[in-house]
């Protein structure tokens, strides 16, 4: 047995119901608009270091197939790059001097694994700003999802309004 009162046919015509008129389906995935052409391309800064320009190019390819790239964004994606460059080098000192150095009182933790671990931390908390790990897509995806659809089914109706006025 179905939950709730049953559905009204005047609301149905009238666009105000929550199931579709026959024959017409809702969409289920709403469009999100294009990302701008000079965005998907952007270069990386030129201040930023050779190896971790790959990883800027990557995460524009990724951001723009989603389509969540907007120009405010790039600052954030630099400050990415500068933690994943950081957390590189960090971590080459750590593989290359071991996790106990010596200082002038004997053995202590390497001041490297503190770094490593802040870059650590700082990359996690932009990628789930940037959409850049399987969490924050989905999150943002849903998010995304149920705004745009309902923008869309307004858009829709608005439409169907105007053509039935011409």
């Amino acid at each position: 047995m179905a939950k709730g009162p049953p559905p009204d046919p005047r609301r149905a015509r009238r666009g105000t119901g929550t199931r579709p008129l026959p024959g017409e389906q809702k969409s289920a995935l709403a469009k999100a608009p294009p990302v701008q052409a000079e965005l998907a391309e952007a270069r990386p800064p030129k201040d930023l270091p050779r190896a971790v320009r790959t990883v800027w190019s990557a995460c524009v390819t990724e951001m723009a197939g989603n389509r969540h790239l907007r120009a405010p964004d790039l600052v954030l994606l630099k400050t990415y790059c500068e933690a994943v460059a950081t957390h590189a080098a960090a971590s080459s000192d750590v593989h290359k001097r071991g996790l106990l150095v010596e200082n002038a009182f004997g053995p202590c933790v390497n001041p490297m694994v503190k770094v490593q671990k802040d870059a650590a931390v700082t990359i996690r908390q932009l990628s789930d700003v940037l959409g850049l790990n399987p969490l924050a897509r989905i999150r943002a995806g849903i998010l995304e999802i149920a705004g745009a659809s309902m923008v869309m089914d307004i858009r829709e109706r608005l439409l169907k309004q105007v053509e039935g006025v011409k």
